[in-house]
């Protein structure tokens, strides 16, 4: 349980710390794993919400949640 709050804290401070000036495209990097949990940012993706707000969303699949922590640190992803 601990994981999934680490996980969607994480995308929500990304998502919400993005504010830029109009029509400037910011690139994401998202880490996720082969779970459920991440399918509704599979369809905000779909449904164009981070298009429709500027920011180009890019998954990246990780085999666990413990590779997280160092990619964040790292600057690899946000």
């Amino acid at each position: 349980m601990r994981r999934w709050a680490y996980v969607l804290l994480s995308a929500a401070a990304a998502v919400l710390t993005t504010g830029g000036p109009a029509g400037a495209e910011t690139k994401l990097k998202m880490l996720y794993t082969a779970v459920t949990g991440f399918s509704s940012a599979y369809l905000a993706q779909e449904a164009g919400f981070f298009k429709k707000r500027g920011i180009d969303m890019e998954f990246v699949l990780t085999a666990s949640s413990g590779n997280n922590p160092p990619a964040l640190v790292s600057g690899s992803v946000q």
